[in-house]
């Protein structure tokens, strides 16, 4: 699992359900799976339990997106 969206996808969970789930709105999901935000330490732990992985992960797949998104920004 590379990415915040295929984590998600892996339990089954639509990207509205997980949003419900999480106490945040689809579109910062959204937000969050394509790099365009960074989820707080709080919202991690939230993820950790919700998607039953570990927060480290969570957080390393987050940060890998967003300097990606920044790379290809830059680039362009």
């Amino acid at each position: 699992m590379d990415t915040l969206k295929e984590i998600r996808e892996s339990t089954g969970l639509k990207q509205y359900e997980a949003a419900e789930k999480l106490d945040i709105s689809k579109d910062y999901l959204c937000m969050l799976e394509n790099g365009k935000r960074q989820p707080s330490n709080k919202l991690i732990s939230r993820m950790s339990t919700l998607y039953d992985i570990n927060p480290e992960k969570i957080f390393l797949v987050c940060n890998r997106t967003i300097c990606t998104e920044k790379v290809c920004r830059e680039s362009a």
